[in-house]
């Protein structure tokens, strides 16, 4: 039994140094997407909106913290290809305006990227946090989030413009 347990306690250290020790992305193998072609530049701003349908309750003065980030997609195979590579990431936060039980919050990623011809989105998340004022605990309330949103690059390095209904 304390072999089995040693030899899991050593698996688990290794998955997790395995994981938390990411190479700089310039010098990662394959760094421009995993499936060859040439490296062209992908670049824009994704305008994200939330409104916010506020039916949980929540302590008095709370504050609610609306974050989304992209990261370039991999041709289908997100999963197994962030666990191989370093990618670039971008997020952006903001703080939510509460108008009674409805909470609206906007932000803006923009970001510049070198992608390979077999890359033409992103993979977007997003969470939406309750957090009680400065100095009461627990800090976090409440959690609200989405991943893998699959979106297109904006045409031409422009804007693309995302607008998500979240009830809370």
């Amino acid at each position: 039994m304390l072999y089995l347990r040693s030899t899991l306690l050593f698996a688990a250290a290794l998955a997790t140094t395995l994981v938390s020790h990411a190479v700089p992305y310039s010098m990662a193998p394959n760094h421009h997407g995993g499936g060859g072609g040439t490296p062209n530049t992908a670049s824009g701003v994704y305008a994200v909106t939330f409104t916010i349908s506020v039916t949980s309750t929540l302590p008095a003065n709370s504050i609610m913290i609306c974050k989304a980030q992209i990261v370039p997609s991999q041709g289908g195979m997100e999963g197994f290809n962030y666990l191989m590579n370093a990618v670039p990431l971008e997020s952006a936060a903001v703080a939510a305006t509460v108008s009674g039980n409805t909470a609206t919050c906007a932000l803006q990623i923009p970001f510049s990227w070198a992608v390979s011809g077999n890359q033409t989105g992103v993979q977007l998340s997003y969470e939406i946090d309750a957090v009680n004022p400065v100095g009461s605990l627990p800090a976090v309330v409440r959690t609200s989030s989405q991943q893998g949103i699959s979106e297109p690059y904006p045409a031409g390095g422009g804007t693309s413009s995302l607008s998500f209904s979240v009830t809370f």
